[in-house]
This record gives structure tokens, sequence and C-alpha cells, in this order.
């Protein structure tokens, strides 16, 4: 059943993030995901996160599942801070916003809605870096900007 199915493109940033752990040079830089590392290459979960994570988690009332498209509220204020409260989509009723775990996904997911209706689709998002030049919308009508 699997065999019919396209495999996804390495993502290179991985494999730079890989290549890095991989390498015993002593002295070298790492070109990977921009996140803090100690002095022993670890990611820390910082005393901050950690608090905001305590706020999340007291103000929750329910564990019901997310909607396909994630939070509503986040999405809404989302596209109010990217574009300003009085952009021409909203009146034009001319948006649609979907949240997602990572920048590869939602910009692979994006690129993709209502495939086959030949209008062009509009992805904004952190920069083309994210889609692994191309390798996750190769193939469909899409624009990207910042």
């Amino acid at each position: 059943m699997f065999e019919r199915l396209d495999r996804v493109p390495n993502d290179p940033i991985l494999g730079l993030m890989a290549a890095f752990r991989a390498d015993s040079a002593p002295i070298k830089v790492d070109l990977g995901v921009g996140v803090f590392r100690d002095a022993k290459g670890d990611t820390p979960v910082l005393d901050c996160v950690r608090q905001a994570e305590k706020a999340v988690l007291a103000r929750q009332t329910s564990k019901t599942y997310v909607a396909p498209a994630g939070n509503a509220a986040f999405n809404q204020a989302m596209e109010k801070l990217v574009f300003g409260a009085d952009h021409p989509v909203f009146a034009a009723a001319r948006i649609r916003s979907i949240q997602g775990p990572g920048g590869c996904f939602i910009v692979g997911i994006s690129a993709k809605l209502k495939p086959g209706t030949g209008h062009q689709r509009n992805v904004v998002g952190p920069g083309r870096g994210a889609d692994m030049e191309g390798g996750l919308t190769r193939g469909q009508a899409h624009q990207f900007g910042t």
C-alpha cells in the first residue's frame, strides 16, 4: 500500500543539524535551526518557558481536541497582527488561516489548499527557507511573502 506514496524530500536543515552533531571538530558553527543551546549543545527549557507553560495549564478547562485548522481565536488574532485590522482582505472575506506544529509542515499544507482550482494561493510566513526551496510545494500554484 505505501509503495505508491511519493517520498517526502529530505529536510536539508535537519541534515545540516545531523552533520553538525557528527562533526568532531572543536571549532564549528551550527547553521541549523536558530534555537538557544548551552555549552554542551543541549537546548534547555528556560525558566520563563516553564512559567508560561504553568500559566497555560492553569487556565485550561478542557482537553478537547483543537479543530484541524487550529485555535480559531489565535488564527484571527494572527491575521490582524500580520495584515492589520483594517486590511481589505477582511472586508472581502478573502483570508483564511491555519495553525500548525512547524514551519515546513504548515507551508506545505498551506500551499496545497484547494488544489485544482487554478487560483494562485498566497502563503505568508517567515520566509522562503521554511519551504526547503520548494520541496514541499513543488507543482503547486503559490506565491510566498513575508
